[in-house]
């Protein structure tokens, strides 16, 4: 039997492996009175218990599609005399032959036959091998068949002449496309099945529900005729009774599932937990909850320590990989939906042998644990990946817009202005992302890396990590003097196609995390730590401070009462000296003073001038400019706020002050030193740096954009 429950977004449901009262055929609130259903491979198996409990809601008919005309003939034969008063009959039609799929829809044209509701339910047979080895021709084959060919029959079905009621697609789809890992000897049909809900996902998202819902829904492991001839017995595994979804399929017709247009889900999953509460709150709330898609820059994920609360995990719960656990490693999983004081701990070794279901763990990583799904907690606090998931947008004027008080000077004077901040990105195929607060009435501003219609540019905002724009600000401000928010876009505006995005000379570490989905790979951690915000860096410059406004000495060394005769630097006037000094790095100077005591006392102020120009991410040695509020919070804590306040939207949000160092009472040899020896850990120092060198490419592609436009 399956487990009596399931975890959704962290919300425990009932789970079912029978027919129940709420989706009974027979209940009044799922009559299917006066429609006409067809069902593609309702001949035997789900798609014949499916067309049995549309026969048990009343349809007024049903049409089943078979390959085989005799077998359908004779299952309709069967449903009618069950059911009398539903007109059962049967075509024969390979679903997969285009000319037998059109010839269907062109005899009920031709009859006058309008189908109010289509189920999908026919799947090709799938290349046991691997992709490469199966070939390409092979797997095209599966995507003629899973993804063209059911495709084609919603096409017919929403295009047919002169039906004008509402109509409803139920597609029986498959746990494989979102459980990789639980038919890896199939990936031609996992690739495939994924495909064509994706597919359903956007029919759904650009046809109104009122006009054609779209349902996608994994039917569970039933026992068929076709299980049978195959080996399995009734023993074999934790079948699920056949009327369970069909049940279900006539239940996502019926007015009670109009919530989830556009959503995959299990038939097994309690529908009135599904239709209230928190999870129904969440689904209406989360466009892109229950979908299929991709999650990329902005959204990392991290594993907790056994030492933190289940609070300090980021991202969903997964299927227990522990096969990608070291041996011994201190890697354990536990069920999210149990609470903290109830959860058991499962180590590889014994969850390898359980037959637990393998939905909703949490893995708690061990010291040692490489695994790519999740930064490892030991190697990154939770406080240094703070708003690593946060984004914001910069968004095109409409020609309506007026100011609010918490604008900043760039958006009063410029083409774009801010929206909320979000915590969580969607796949482009999914949905646009939400924002909080809806800054300028945009709640859902239409986010992307590239555009893809130019004739739309306008209608796209600009993705960015709140605190990736703190430091272009300041690239701008050095380099410029001024913050130019308006070159920043100018240069998103032309270089914005999927091969500039890519072809960008980004850091290696980057790209090599940049998959389909982000690879949280060991020693790259850095990649999601803060850049403004960074645990212990404040005190490590407070250390660095000095009353002592004398040149700076390291301990340990004395300087020369006289130069040796044979040191050439020791002839040279000290404008030279200092000229030679501002022209090396930090590297070059301290093999410098190994071979020449002239430079064991350096002077301060040149070792100033060697900070700011070596290390100019190194911001504080510089500029004062306070952090923006937008990079100091994240979209959860201003929902929170907004429940007993609305200054969040009225009123001027605060900055955060930064220090500025001392130019002459910072000893800047020593902090480099710091710098240089807790390098590993100052996770976020080494994030900003990498930044800093993509905002710097973003001013030189600025600069050539504009010298262009000069010349034209």
């Amino acid at each position: 039997m399956n487990s009596p429950t399931a975890t959704i977004n962290g919300i425990t449901i009932r789970n079912h492996d029978k027919p129940y009262e709420a989706i009974s055929p027979q209940r009044p609130e799922l009559s299917q009175q006066g429609r006409t259903v067809l069902v593609c491979g309702g001949s035997a198996g789900i798609g014949h218990a499916i067309a049995r409990n549309y026969c048990i809601a009343g349809a007024s008919s049903v049409v089943i599609l078979g390959r085989r005309e005799d077998i359908a003939t004779a299952a309709a034969l069967k449903l009618h005399e069950s059911y009398p008063n539903t007109v059962a009959t049967a075509r024969s039609c390979d679903v997969f032959n285009r000319d037998q799929s059109q010839k269907v829809w062109d005899d009920l044209e031709k009859e006058g036959i309008f189908i109010d509701v289509l189920v999908v339910n026919a799947v090709g047979e799938p290349a046991l091998l691997p992709i490469l080895d199966q070939g390409a021709d092979r797997l095209w084959q599966d995507f003629e068949n899973n993804v063209h060919a059911p495709l084609y029959l919603v096409e017919r079905f929403y295009k047919q002449p002169g039906h004008t009621k509402q109509k409803f697609v139920i597609s029986v789809s498959t746990q494989d496309i979102h459980r990789w890992d639980s038919a890896p000897q199939m990936p031609g049909y996992q690739l495939t099945k994924s495909s064509f809900a994706t597919v359903m996902q956007q029919v759904a998202r650009d046809t109104p529900e009122e006009k054609m819902r779209v349902i996608s829904f994994h039917p569970s492991i039933v026992f068929t005729e076709s299980a049978r001839k195959t080996g399995y017995t009734e023993d074999t595994l934790p079948w699920t009774d056949e009327n369970l979804p069909g049940g279900f399929a006539v239940w996502a017709a019926s007015a009670e599932a109009q919530f989830l247009h556009g959503r995959f889900v299990w038939s097994t999953w309690d529908v009135n937990d599904l239709m209230s509460g928190e999870l129904r709150d969440q689904i209406e709330s989360d466009q892109w909850l229950l979908k299929v898609g991709v999650r990329g820059l902005f959204n990392i994920n991290r594993y907790r320590t056994d030492q933190e609360p289940p609070s300090a995990a980021l991202g969903e719960p997964l299927f227990p990989q522990h096969d990608q656990c070291p041996d011994k490693g201190g890697c354990y999983f536990v069920k999210s939906s149990l609470p903290p004081d109830e959860q058991v701990k499962y180590y590889p070794d014994n969850l390898q042998e359980s037959d637990l279901d393998q939905d909703g763990w949490n893995h708690v990583a061990g010291p040692d644990c490489g695994h790519n799904g999740a930064y490892n907690g030991h190697r990154i606090s939770l406080e240094a990946m703070r708003g690593c998931n946060t984004f914001q947008c910069l968004v095109y004027k409409p020609e309506d817009w007026t100011p609010q008080t918490n604008d900043e000077d760039f958006e009063s004077k410029g083409k774009y202005f801010l929206s909320g901040l979000g915590d969580d990105m969607p796949s482009r195929d999914m949905a646009w992302p939400s924002v909080f607060p809806h800054r300028h009435d945009v709640d859902s501003p239409r986010a992307d890396e590239c555009i893809w219609n130019q004739d739309e540019a306008d209608e796209y905002a600009m993705p960015f990590h709140p605190t990736c724009l703190e430091i272009y600000k300041r690239v701008s401000l050095k380099r410029n003097g001024v913050v130019d928010i308006q070159g920043l876009t100018l240069w998103w505006r032309r270089e914005n196609t999927y091969d500039d995005f890519h072809h960008f000379p980004r850091d290696q570490d980057v790209n090599d995390a940049q998959e389909q989905w982000w690879s949280h790979d060991l020693g790259n951690e850095y990649l999601a730590a803060n850049p403004c915000l960074i645990p212990g860096f404040q005190s490590l410059l407070q250390s660095c401070q000095n009353s002592d406004t004398t040149d700076f000495e390291p301990a340990g060394t004395t300087s020369p009462t006289h130069a040796s005769t044979n040191d050439p630097f020791a002839k040279l006037p000290p404008e030279i000296q200092h000229s030679i000094l501002v022209h090396l790095d930090f590297k070059d100077v301290a093999n410098l003073r190994l071979t020449s005591r002239v430079f064991l006392q350096l002077p301060n102020s040149v070792l100033y001038e060697l900070t700011v120009r070596n290390t100019p991410w190194l911001y504080e040695a510089w500029t004062s400019r306070p952090l923006s509020f937008w990079a100091t919070t994240t979209q959860a804590e201003l929902e929170e706020q907004w429940e007993s306040t609305c200054d969040v939207l009225r009123s001027a949000n605060p900055t955060m002050p930064v220090h500025q160092l001392s130019r002459t009472e910072t000893n800047w040899l020593q902090l480099q030193i710091e710098i240089s020896r807790n390098w590993g850990k100052l996770l976020g120092l080494r994030n900003r740096r990498r930044i800093w060198k993509d905002c710097e490419e973003i001013l030189n592609r600025v600069d050539r954009i504009q010298a262009q436009d000069k010349t034209t």
